[in-house]
């Protein structure tokens, strides 16, 4: 309760390292009402974001379009995870991208 009461209405960044147990993390991060909504974002909006952090331009070269849609929708247009794909693909070969795509 004293946990959800101090994050009622703050923006905060929570990271959780190292937690294996279920009841652990129910403990620590509570319930999703204690968070506010998470909106993702439409297709074209996850696209240019994704492209941004993998490309430093607002579209992906033609040759990476079909790749980096897969890692769009992977990310279920949630902006965190389209930053840190991107930027994990960033300079990388379409072979390393096409390894990361299916593992």
């Amino acid at each position: 309760m004293l946990m959800r009461n101090r994050l009622r209405n703050k923006k905060v960044l929570i990271i959780l390292d190292d937690v294996d147990c279920e009841k652990l993390l129910s403990a620590l991060a509570g319930d999703q009402k204690w968070f506010g909504p998470v909106e993702p974002l439409q297709t074209a909006d996850a696209l240019q974001l994704f492209s941004l952090s993998a490309f430093d331009k607002t579209n992906p070269p033609e040759n990476y379009k079909y790749l980096s849609m897969n890692f769009v929708h992977y990310a279920g247009g949630l902006p965190l995870a389209l930053k840190v794909l991107g930027r994990f693909l960033f300079e990388r070969t379409i072979d390393a991208w096409k390894s990361a795509r299916d593992q």
